[in-house]
């Protein structure tokens, strides 16, 4: 569950939207038709919140992505705690990010 997005060639951190931000990030992807593209396949995605509520990228069916696999949605929550924490200290930290 990827939290980094390509919107229209725009990067997307989805923790470091608020929930105001993400929403209407949201109806203007679904408005304008915009393609979401995840940085680890390349592969087109959409907008989602988990049952946690962490904001958060999602493959498209059919999407094929050797990069994600098995994460559970605490796995998840931690990473976006972790980028937005690394935020309020000053540093700039991006998730998904290939070695």
């Amino acid at each position: 569950m990827p939290l980094r997005a390509l919107i229209d060639g725009v990067e997307v951190i989805a923790p470091a939207l608020t929930e105001t931000e993400w929403d209407a990030l949201h109806q203007s992807v679904q408005e304008r038709g915009s393609r979401v593209i995840l940085p680890c396949c390349d592969g087109e995605g959409y907008l989602r919140r988990s049952r946690m509520g962490t904001q958060h990228f999602a493959h498209k069916k059919g999407a094929h992505c050797d990069v994600e696999g098995g994460e559970t949605l605490q796995h998840l929550k931690a990473k976006a705690d972790i980028v937005l924490a690394c935020g309020r200290a000053g540093y700039t930290a991006l998730p998904e990010v290939a070695g």
